[in-house]
């Protein structure tokens, strides 16, 4: 999308609904400091011993490097091929996103919660509780119906509550 908005002219404000991927950060003009932010498939927190920041290089640079070298050559030679050879490199556009630094915003989508009755559930639960949440990224109507149908086969002798209608 950033080669259409080169060819439109329009200023470009990059947005993420997940944490920067290794190949973000330059893009940005955001510094890769691996010695105290942590990998997100590591799971590691801030306070990292010496082999954990040396482990945590690892999943910045490696997957960047693989990117680098796959990933964006085989788009700028169909871009090119596509609107011919003239065009910026992908990288050269990525830079000109606006603004040139990060700002975080996690969880600004978060609502106060609801007052729940939760205590009353659990107490009540002749046989236990099991509590079954997807977030927000996963919709239980995008789910393939055979993963579905495995869950519901899982869960089946449960008492549950289900709040998609088309179940």
């Amino acid at each position: 999308m950033i080669r259409v908005a080169h060819l439109l002219r329009a200023p470009v404000i990059a947005l993420s609904s997940c944490p920067l991927m290794p190949w973000h950060y330059g893009r940005t003009c955001s510094p890769i400091i691996p010695s105290y932010i942590p990998a997100l498939f590591l799971g590691q927190s801030e306070q990292m011993s010496l082999s954990g920041r040396l482990a945590n290089w690892i999943p910045f640079h490696v997957p960047k490097l693989l990117y680098d070298y796959y990933s964006i050559p085989a788009a700028d030679a169909i871009i090119r091929y596509k609107f011919g050879q003239d065009m910026p490199l992908v990288d050269e556009l990525a830079k000109e996103t606006a603004p040139p630094s990060v700002v975080e915003l996690g969880g600004v989508h978060i609502q106060k919660a609801k007052p729940l009755h939760v205590e009353l559930f659990l107490d009540n639960a002749e046989y236990g509780v099991i509590f079954i949440i997807w977030g927000s990224m996963t919709r239980t109507e995008t789910m393939s119906p055979a993963k579905l149908d495995a869950i519901v086969k899982a869960v089946k002798r449960l008492k549950y509550v289900y709040d998609d209608k088309h179940l």
